[in-house]
């Protein structure tokens, strides 16, 4: 098993907001090594999970080195789409459409992905560039991440009194220690990465590997998580007791429990 630098040791100064941004130099290694097609697919997972754990403190990173280094454009864009988490994976969304970086040649398979990851991740539609460019510049500072849902949502409380840092980086929420782990959770699980989901599970859920079959039984299938994160959106979050949800997604059901929550209980069952 490939073994990750400890994250705790290649942070960078504090930044401007109180938080630490993963180092540039180590973000830039992880994505070559993500992006070498000789790199193993267990290997490439585990560096990608050393990004995605890191949440926002990926998002600037990454975002510097897809304009840095173009020839890493593609591979950027998929981990930003995949950890989304600062409303700034927005605004470089956007920039990109624009213009892209490195004097890359316009691109109607890349300008197609960003532009409908950006419309799944704001969760509304743009029909032109003009309308989008406005939409972001007037709301993107404003946005925070809904971790069950994999979207951003414009937090209209901050805007109204005018507070930037009100809630961030997610959105208020009275499911707030459930929707993070549920998604750290379904991350881990669509790259395979066992030992992260096992501190996020109790021991009363059982996971197994079984090829991806979407039928109903009490385990959690890894294989099951392979496809987009999207797939596992939460369509509904239910409070079943105190610190206690019930969060249902289009194939599987967790339930949830404590603060910080674990789920202590989860398995396959597709909506027909």
């Amino acid at each position: 098993m490939t073994r990750l630098v400890p994250l705790l040791v290649v942070l960078a100064p504090l930044g401007a907001w109180g938080w630490q941004d993963l180092s540039h130099d180590f973000v830039a290694d992880q994505v070559r090594l993500i992006d070498d097609s000789r790199t193993p697919v267990g290997t490439r997972q585990a560096r990608t999970w050393a990004l995605a754990s890191a949440g926002r403190a990926a998002v600037h990173p990454l975002a510097e080195l897809a304009k840095k280094e173009p020839a890493l454009l593609w591979t950027c864009v998929n981990l930003l789409d995949l950890i989304r988490t600062d409303y700034h994976v927005v605004e470089v969304f956007s920039q990109f459409l624009d213009q892209l970086p490195g004097g890359l040649a316009d691109s109607g398979e890349l300008r197609g992905f960003l532009s409908s990851r950006l419309e799944d991740m704001t969760g509304r539609k743009f029909f032109t560039a003009k309308e989008r460019r406005a939409w972001v510049q007037q709301n993107a500072i404003h946005l925070r991440f809904a971790p069950a849902t994999f979207r951003f949502v414009i937090d209209e409380e901050a805007k109204k009194k005018r507070k930037f840092m009100l809630h961030y980086p997610y959105a208020p929420s009275e499911h707030a220690a459930a929707e993070l782990t549920y998604w750290k959770l379904v991350v881990a699980l669509h790259l395979a990465q066992i030992d992260a989901v096992r501190t996020l599970i109790g021991r009363e859920v059982k996971l197994v590997r079984d090829g991806r079959r979407l039928h109903t039984r009490p385990e959690l299938d890894v294989d099951a998580f392979a496809g987009p994160v999207t797939e596992q959106r939460a369509l509904t979050i239910r409070r079943e007791g105190p610190k206690r949800w019930l969060v249902r997604s289009a194939h599987a059901y967790f339930t949830l429990e404590g603060d910080p929550a674990r789920c202590v209980k989860a398995g396959l069952k597709p909506i027909d």
